[in-house]
């Protein structure tokens, strides 16, 4: 992105809004980023549950959209997206690169904690308790509390079948 030069479009109105966009996300406090990294994973895995109820992959993309709008909408923190806007904050301005750097470590330490805690805990203990499918074919649930089921929120279906034809084995 940094070298297709997109960030001088708009007299470098896309580079200015890039700065800015990393300069929010530097302003939080320990507390309300781990939340806002809370709320966005709740919504991301809230999309790849989703997915699961789809039938084709135009379903899959569609029914994706809306979580993922409304986290970026609601401004809520995701580690992944502060790893691009970060760095390519240093790109755009290196004379603050320490100041940039510093932001950047204290930002995704705690997003990173919320986005783990949003993931494993707010989603996976929701659906560890009775919702979630025990066996994807028939889409039917025992309860049982495990790691596996948390990791499975986490994973997704690849590590839920490879465990799964562990098991069978």
């Amino acid at each position: 992105l940094f070298l297709s030069g997109q960030y001088a479009f708009g007299n470098g109105s896309v580079g200015v809004a890039a700065l800015t966009i990393a300069q929010g996300k530097s302003s939080f406090d320990f507390g309300q980023a781990v939340a806002l990294g809370v709320l966005c994973n709740g919504l991301v895995c809230l999309a790849v549950w989703l997915t699961y109820s789809a039938r084709t992959t135009t379903d899959r993309i569609l029914a994706i959209v809306p979580p993922i709008t409304a986290f970026v909408a609601a401004g809520f923190e995701h580690s992944i997206a502060n790893m691009f806007f970060f760095p390519f904050a240093l790109l755009l301005d290196p004379a603050r690169a320490g100041e940039i750097g510093i932001a950047m470590l204290a930002n995704l330490g705690p997003v990173i904690a919320g986005n783990l805690v949003g993931g494993s805990v707010l989603v996976g203990g929701w659906f560890e308790q009775g919702t979630a499918y025990a066996d994807w074919d028939e889409a039917r649930y025992e309860s049982s509390v495990s790691v596996g089921g948390i990791l499975e929120t986490l994973l997704g279906p690849v590590f839920f079948e490879f465990i799964q034809r562990k098991g069978d084995e």
